[in-house]
């Protein structure tokens, strides 16, 4: 009786141990998915700057002061929040699969894996030119041993051609 009361509370403790561990975990999970949407915010800031802010405030730089300092404030902006924008954006994907691998769920490839080649290109060869005669024949070569499509019996009934 004391064995089956003392298995009875291991049981029990176990199972709040569990629970407690992914309580734990699910903790982490949000608070990493709560990094990605402050990122996302300040993504969407430097745009607001970028699409709203930016025009008025060259207005009324032009209007105020002039047109050579608006300009001048412009080139030296404008470029300074594009880059924001680009980093800001790259750096939200890349937290965002960091949250998405910490969860268990599938990860985007990163840009340039798995890229198709090149019309034209031919396997190891990424540039799309067509190599000379004497380098095709080890590409041609067969690395599956498949057999052809036409190597076999014929089956629906028709003549061969």
């Amino acid at each position: 009786m004391v064995r089956e009361g003392l298995h009875r509370w291991m049981i029990e403790n176990k199972q709040q141990l569990i629970m407690e561990s992914e309580m734990g975990k699910s903790q982490a999970i949000l608070a990493a998915k709560d990094m990605v949407d402050s990122i996302q915010d300040m993504l969407e800031e430097v745009s607001k700057m970028q699409n709203e802010q930016m025009p008025a405030l060259l207005d009324t730089i032009r209007d105020q002061i002039g047109m050579e300092q608006a300009d001048a404030f412009k080139a030296s902006v404008e470029p300074l929040l594009a880059e924001m924008t680009t980093q800001l954006s790259t750096a939200r994907g890349t937290a965002d699969n960091a949250a998405r691998a910490l969860a268990g769920e599938p990860v985007a490839q990163p840009m340039g894996m798995g890229v198709a080649p090149a019309p034209g290109a031919v396997a190891g060869n990424m540039s799309g030119e067509v190599p000379p005669a004497d380098m095709t024949s080890d590409m041609d070569t067969d690395s599956f041993a498949a057999t052809d499509a036409a190597a076999g019996p014929n089956v629906v009934g028709r003549e061969k051609r």
